[in-house]
Order: C-alpha cells, then sequence, then structure tokens
C-alpha cells in the first residue's frame, strides 16, 4: 500500500542519483527481509500468533506513521484543474491486457519461495530456526543484488 507512494516521492526527489536511491530503498526492503523472519519467530513463540500479529502490526504502524510527516512532494501540486493529459486508448489493446497477464503470471513466482520456504522447512524435519534462517538468506539475496545493480558494471563483475 506504501510502496507507490514512495516510488514517486523517489522519483520527485532524486534526480541526479535515482539509480542509487532506488538501489538503496530496494536493498533496505532486503535488510528488513532479514530482520522480521527472526523477530516474528520469537515473538510467535514467545507470545503465540494472536499477539505476535499485534505487535508486529503496532510496530509497523509505529515506523510507518511518522513517516508521513516527512513525506512532502518537492513539485508543488497543480492548484488549476486540467483535461486528462494520458491517451487511455492503450487500455482498449488486447497487447496490453496479454502482457499484464503474462506479468502477474510472471510476479507470483516472485513471491511463493519466500511464502513456502518456512513450510518446506519444517517439512524436512529442520527446527523453525533453520527455516527462519532460510527465509532471512533469501531476503537477503535481494538486499544484495538490488545493492550490485547499482554498482559500476566493473565493480559489480
Amino acid at each position: 500500500m506504501l510502496f507507490f507512494p514512495v516510488l514517486t516521492l523517489l522519483m520527485e526527489w532524486f534526480c541526479v542519483k535515482r539509480g542509487l536511491a532506488n538501489g538503496i530503498l530496494h536493498s533496505g526492503t532486503g535488510l528488513g527481509g532479514i530482520a522480521i523472519p527472526f523477530l516474528a519467530d520469537t515473538l510467535l513463540n514467545h507470545f503465540g500468533h494472536r499477539l505476535a500479529f499485534i505487535i508486529l502490526a503496532g510496530l509497523f504502524a509505529a515506523l510507518a506513521l511518522p513517516a508521513f510527516i516527512f513525506a512532502n512532494p518537492r513539485v508543488p501540486t497543480a492548484q488549476i484543474a486540467t483535461e486528462d493529459p494520458v491517451d487511455k486508448s492503450f487500455l482498449q489493446s488486447q497487447m496490453f491486457w496479454l502482457f499484464i497477464g503474462a506479468n502477474i503470471v510472471q510476479a507470483t513466482a516472485n513471491f511463493l519461495p519466500g511464502i513456502y520456504v518456512p513450510s518446506f522447512a519444517n517439512d524436512l524435519n529442520l527446527s523453525t530456526t533453520a527455516g527462519t534462517l532460510a527465509l532471512a538468506l533469501l531476503n537477503g539475496t535481494y538486499s544484495f543484488t538490488h545493492l550490485v545493480s547499482t554498482m559500476p558494471t566493473q565493480l559489480s563483475v
């Protein structure tokens, strides 16, 4: 729910080093993905499902809500209502909807491993800590690849 507004503000504020800003933003999601599984595992073990999810929701709200204070657009919003400058004729194209459908199918594969890694570790009779570690390592690879993508090609190879 916050991803699109954050990306929009990022594009407004960073004109020169936009790639670096995107790399830092997306690597932050990977770093959070390393810490959250361990926090969630600890909360689930100590408090049970109900209270653990309430604590996580409160934590996320406490971190996200103050960010709205600082989320100001760089470009002032227009005071005059204008005609819609976007040509929406592409919505009538079958090729557009084919690409949208293919993108949705492809995107589901990005999130499925993260959902099933803990269950897969459980099926292998591994401890919950091993499943949590596997999920954290998977999320850490996202962070690493986003940071490497901002580096010059000579350094990343």
